[in-house]
């Protein structure tokens, strides 16, 4: 059952562990919640003519939406600092709409204010910038198949579902060496024998080892940096990671209102010697509202 209390958390916490609740100490959902979707297109105004320059792109601007609302009752003041809190503090958060849909991104802006004769509650109006514009659904959907080749393209036909009317990138891949050697190269496509957009990753995986590819990552020390498309390899920055995509696409992804697309795999061993790699797939069901 849906539950239709906002939150705010990190990106490691699920709804029911978010840090900040619009719930807590008797308070209520923000009044109004404001959003906007801006595509990258560009229409260039030519001198004397009728006709105009038209640039066609699939990208979408960085979106930020707004809320405000009121805390009042006694525990207004406790409301409104743990809400400053959670929102100035650093690293990548998610707002959660209710326990079924999150946004990823990071607070930006927060203003309260007390009218004379209306000190018995306080107005907040916030600002949410989203690194990603989409509307992600609660579960994670995963998805692992094998590769049982060295140095030639797998494919996986089946499990790679989207449900939601916008692209779902792939959050997180797991590329795990179960053979008998070690893996010097590995690639994964979102079509099948290589084709559409690619992920490629360099280096050493040793066997039983674990490297993990993330779409988006917070890097530790002052400041802290979300980095776009970051590899660690059995918990170590290592290695070199690059992607080829096609259209302005961004990443690998799951196409929208999409069942079983197919992807691919490529791993290559050292000295030809290994032939196994489980892979596994993490994403969320995008939606563009």
């Amino acid at each position: 059952m849906t539950t239709y209390v906002m939150k705010i958390g990190t990106n490691a916490q699920n709804y029911a562990a978010a840090t900040f609740s619009f719930g807590d100490n008797n308070q209520k959902n923000p009044k109004t919640f404001v959003r906007s979707l801006n595509s990258q297109r560009v229409i260039q105004e030519l001198p004397s003519s009728q006709i105009h320059f038209y640039i066609d792109e699939e990208g979408i601007k960085p979106r930020i939406f707004n809320f405000s609302g009121s805390f009042f009752g006694a525990d207004r003041e406790i409301a409104l600092r743990n809400l400053q809190e959670v929102m100035m503090s650093t690293g990548i958060k998610r707002f959660w709409l209710n326990s079924d849909y999150f946004y990823i991104g990071t607070g930006t802006f927060l203003k309260n204010s007390m009218v004379s004769k209306q000190t018995h509650f306080i107005n907040y109006n916030g600002e949410f910038a989203l690194i990603s514009p989409f509307k992600y659904g609660a579960t994670m959907q995963t998805d692992t198949f094998t590769s049982t080749s060295d140095g030639s393209w797998v494919n996986n036909t089946s499990g790679m579902t989207n449900t939601g009317n916008a692209p779902a990138h792939i959050h997180q891949i797991t590329v795990t060496n179960v053979s008998d050697g070690n893996i010097k190269e590995v690639r994964i496509a979102d079509a099948a024998n290589g084709g559409g957009n690619i992920v490629t990753w360099k280096g050493t995986l040793s066997v039983t080892k674990s490297l993990i590819i993330y779409l988006v990552y917070a890097t530790s020390g002052a400041p802290g940096v979300i980095e776009k498309v970051y590899a660690l390899n059995n918990g170590s920055h290592d290695g070199s990671v690059r992607y080829h995509v096609s259209n302005n696409n961004d990443f690998i992804r799951i196409e929208a209102d999409t069942t079983n697309q197919d992807f691919s795999a490529y791993v290559d061993f050292e000295s030809g010697v290994g032939s196994g790699a489980s892979i596994k797939l993490d994403w969320y069901n995008s939606y563009f509202d």
